[in-house]
């Protein structure tokens, strides 16, 4: 088949700055393998995507740290998520899909400034267009907890223990998620990935049913991360830092 590589990138108007950025974390198209180019050409992938191009750009979403528009993630997750031997069975155009718009109903759907009847109208509209395994997965790596729910620390356990209770699907789009983030974020805030990275390293190693490989994959790069920040972390991180890097040193195979 002919295969559409416009997926590849969004249509953006960037600067070199930006577009050296997007390079640096995602793989060149020449790159891709033969699946990944067949899987992110798929119509469902493709509706997916301009589906979530469209609902990050209409609140202006953007990433932290580099201003990159929004959509530079979902594309990357979906990139990973189609590179997976989880990916090669029959329903991997629905994962891959669901990886393109994994981010919509948590950061779009609930935006802060949204009223609940648009709330329910957008998730009527998600749930009419897209398959109804597409829709699970977005589901289950949204997360479920508030900022009803206490502290971050509780947060972070609702929302680990939902990703344990997920699919191996929605497992692997979480994987995916986590390794693509995990190099802005310490990168560009070193301060904040004091916490974020024992919280991820804590996702990782407690939910074992996606995709080996890619969780391996992620499990080193969190283990290198963290070994970095280590020396300058500080009484008050070093501690949970290691405790983190040994856990995931556990489960390497």
């Amino acid at each position: 088949m002919a295969f559409d590589l416009d997926y590849c990138f969004v249509v953006l108007k960037v600067n070199t700055v930006d577009a050296e950025l997007w390079l640096r974390y995602d793989m060149p198209m020449e790159k891709l393998s033969t699946q990944q180019k067949f899987l992110l050409s798929h119509p469902l992938v493709i509706q997916a995507r301009e589906y979530a191009k469209a609902a990050h750009e209409s609140i202006d979403q953007r990433r932290n740290h580099t201003n990159l528009p929004y959509m530079t993630h979902p594309i990357a997750v979906a990139r990973i998520v189609a590179g997976t031997s989880m990916a090669q069975g029959v329903h991997g155009p629905e994962a891959v899909a669901a990886a393109m718009l994994h981010d919509v109903i948590e950061d779009v759907v609930r935006h802060k400034d949204r009223p609940e009847a648009d709330r329910e109208r957008m998730m009527l509209e998600i749930k009419s267009r897209f398959p109804f395994l597409v829709v699970k997965h977005v589901l289950e790596v949204t997360n479920v907890a508030t900022h009803a729910d206490r502290n971050r620390a509780t947060r972070c356990q609702i929302n680990k223990q939902h990703i344990i209770e997920t699919s191996p699907l929605g497992a692997t789009i979480k994987y995916a998620d986590i390794n693509h983030n995990v190099h802005d974020i310490l990168e560009h805030d070193p301060q904040f990935a004091l916490t974020y990275l024992p919280e991820k390293a804590d996702v990782v190693f407690s939910a074992a049913q996606g995709d080996h490989d890619l969780r391996m994959q992620t499990v080193a790069l969190l283990i290198k991360s963290m070994e970095s920040l280590i020396p300058t972390a500080g009484s008050k991180f070093v501690g949970r830092l290691k405790q983190s890097v040994r856990n995931l040193q556990s489960i390497r195979s």
